[in-house]
């Protein structure tokens, strides 16, 4: 990003739950049990008209939701913290356009889905309103790296660096109220 570029580093400790992996889904019957009524005796046709009256939906990760609730917190306080260090010089969030580079430091050696992962610190970033989105015009480029750490450390741990362009020359495109 050149000289004069700001890097904000943030942390986050604990289990990393991948939002997809494990979404919870619900099987909804309210129509079709409506439309066969009370009938005795179904016909074929009648059963294929009702399965076509379910549907699902998809209720999300309870594991990426707690995981969420429990680090909005400490990301508002990092957050607070660079806004005090470095509001004088322009910094604003949520943050418009910067490069993110995610390191994930892991406790045992357990394959982890890097990609997966990365979702989750992107979406956590934005629910926290430290990036204004996750998409390539906000972030861009984007790096992430993963190694275990196995016998070193007691929790997994992801280091946020996000570098914003100079604030000084180039306000208008890296910051935004």
């Amino acid at each position: 990003m050149g000289s004069g570029a700001l890097t904000l580093r943030f942390f986050v400790t604990g289990r990393l739950p991948s939002k997809k992996n494990t979404q919870t889904i619900r099987l909804i019957m309210d129509k079709a049990i409506k439309y066969l009524g009370k009938a005795n005796m179904v016909s074929l046709k009648m059963a294929i008209a009702a399965l076509y009256k379910v549907y699902v939906r998809f209720l999300g990760n309870e594991e990426y939701k707690k995981f969420v609730e429990k680090n909005k917190e400490k990301l508002l306080k990092q957050m607070l913290f660079y806004k005090d260090k470095f509001g004088e010089k322009g910094l604003v969030f949520p943050i418009s356009r910067a490069q993110l580079t995610v390191k994930f430091y892991f406790k045992d050696l357990y394959v982890q889905d890097l990609s997966n992962k990365l979702e989750t610190i992107q979406d956590l970033l934005v629910a926290c309103k430290v990036v204004e989105d996750d998409n390539y015009n906000v972030l861009n480029p984007v790096y992430i790296m993963g190694k275990c750490f196995k016998d070193e450390i007691t929790q997994n741990i992801a280091e946020i660096c996000i570098t914003i362009p100079n604030l000084n020359r180039n306000e208008k495109s890296s910051i935004k109220s």
